[in-house]
């Protein structure tokens, strides 16, 4: 008679013993711990300055031992750069080959919106006032945060703006060009005026303003058509660009 082996529980694993549920849990603990310990860097840094801040300090702020945060961020400088480096991760635009052709105001301004918030992702610019005025060294790490960020705009707002002269929207000779073009209508205004002069966080109203003026100004010099601002009155525009010389 054939002794019949019982089959392990589910979650059991029979190579080791041990549960599989266990592994699954301990990793959650590990990754909620780090992310508490970036969430209290970030703010720690905010609060008082990269230069006064501490690990120790952010160990208490995020409610683990010391030495959790010394085995998981070998300095300070570490941990900033693994909060740039979470907070990048989490950034998104909208995907420019779906913004709609048929409406390119509306496609360039979600594109603004979008590439605002990435220029403006240290937390409302604060952090990177913060490390470039005090010096601290990590000038480097903040201005390549920043640079990822503004090229991945860029980047969106050209291949969106080569999809319009595709369709015979836009008369653009190079798109990189006029994706920095449009990026500085707004960008001036909204990011760096508030990282020179600690300006406060514009008002919704202002930020959409602003942005429905960059994009109006940006397409009576690009667009083909040319569109009023009431969105409905459209006539055709004589580009100068086929001007005879």
């Amino acid at each position: 008679m054939v002794k019949r082996v019982p089959r392990p529980p589910a979650g059991h694993s029979p190579r080791n013993g041990r549960r599989v549920t266990h592994i699954r849990s301990a990793t959650r603990t590990a990754d909620s711990t780090r992310d508490a310990i970036l969430k209290a860097a970030t703010a720690t840094f905010l609060a008082i300055g990269y230069d006064a801040a501490s690990l120790d300090r952010i160990a208490d702020e995020a409610g683990v031992a010391r030495r959790t945060v010394y085995n998981q961020f070998a300095s300070k400088e570490t941990l900033l750069r693994a909060v740039l480096d979470a907070l990048s991760h989490t950034l998104s635009l909208s995907a420019s080959d779906e913004a709609p052709i048929e409406d390119p105001r509306g496609g360039l301004a979600t594109l603004a919106h979008d590439v605002l918030r990435l220029l403006t992702a240290l937390t409302d610019v604060a952090l990177m006032r913060m490390t470039i005025t005090q010096n601290s060294g990590l000038q480097k790490a903040v201005q390549e945060f920043y640079a990822d960020g503004h090229a991945r705009g860029i980047d969106a707002i050209a291949s969106y703006l080569g999809r319009l002269q595709r369709n015979d929207i836009l008369l653009v000779k190079d798109t990189t060009l006029a994706a920095y073009q449009f990026v500085g209508l707004f960008s001036e205004e909204l990011v760096w005026s508030r990282v020179a002069e600690g300006r406060r966080r514009p008002a919704r109203a202002r930020t959409d303003a602003t942005i429905h003026e960059a994009v109006n100004i940006f397409l009576s010099v690009y667009s083909k058509l040319r569109v009023f601002a009431d969105g409905k009155s459209v006539s055709r525009l004589r580009n100068r660009l086929q001007e005879p010389a």
